[in-house]
């Protein structure tokens, strides 16, 4: 399986932080498991699957769809070749684009192309008729722009804000602090996070806490665990385990073993 990044549409600068392609030939029916943890991002998924591909191996997956927050771990499975595409949405954005209180999609995905709304069916089309895997990337970015500057979307200022400053201190963020600077109170600030961005101000945070952790666990940067819990925030070690097996139903040790066997 190759792995691909690219930079989404400078027109889209404000709304989508990167996109990425997963490419897969293997013909007949071997089946490929793709886990998947909290990141924080809500985002746009396009795939191409000889099988089909399947949500905890239950829910079969449109060719199209947006997803919301991921709290719980989830697997998403694919048989034979498959070609995955996802543009990666900034963590407020996705209720702004679609219309969708964002709660209603966490640890799940929709459907757009049901109804129709947004012209989804044509896109559709389109994609399929392409084999270039630059030219569907362009199809999409071409489709969000005329969408968001056709309707003059904009992502809401005080979230943005917000979820930036969330994003950069990780668990140092003060959320006082922040509503202060909006000059917003307690209840407004949960009821519009909760409904831009999918999950409470205090979960969003510990995600991004998370999220930190795992990427330094992914990339080895630490010498024990310890190192990794103290430079990410945590109480302690104790504290740090306790997280990422919720996040990820793996102890630290577990999690490190999935992914240095061949």
């Amino acid at each position: 399986m190759t792995a691909e990044i690219y930079k989404p549409a400078p027109l889209l600068k404000d709304f989508v932080k990167q996109v990425v392609v997963l490419d897969n030939y293997a013909p007949g029916s071997r089946e490929t498991s793709l886990p998947y943890f909290a990141d924080g991002l809500p985002g746009i998924m396009y795939q191409q699957c000889d099988t089909g591909m399947y949500l905890n191996r239950t829910k079969r997956l449109a060719n199209l769809f947006i997803y919301g927050q991921t709290v719980k771990p989830i697997e998403i499975t694919v048989g034979g070749s498959f070609r995955i595409i996802v543009f990666y949405l900034y963590p407020h954005v996705a209720k702004v684009l679609f219309k969708q209180n964002s709660s209603e999609i966490t640890d799940t995905c929709l459907d757009l192309t049901l109804e129709n709304r947004f012209g989804l069916k044509e896109l559709i089309v389109r994609l399929e008729d392409s084999i270039s895997t630059r030219q569907q990337v362009e199809l999409i970015n071409d489709f969000l722009i005329k969408h968001i500057y056709g309707n003059n979307l904009k992502p809401d200022k005080g979230l943005d804000f917000a979820v930036r400053q969330i994003v950069q201190a990780k668990s140092l963020a003060s959320l006082k602090d922040i509503r202060r600077q909006l000059n917003i109170s307690e209840r407004t600030f949960e009821r519009k996070f909760v409904d831009h961005v999918g999950v409470a101000p205090k979960l969003f945070t510990r995600i991004c806490q998370f999220h930190a952790a795992l990427i330094q666990l992914q990339e080895q940067q630490f010498e024990k665990f310890t190192d990794v819990a103290i430079e990410n925030g945590y109480a302690d070690q104790s504290h740090f385990i306790r997280s990422f097996k919720e996040f990820t139903g793996l102890t630290p040790s577990r999690f490190i073993e999935s992914i240095q066997r061949p």
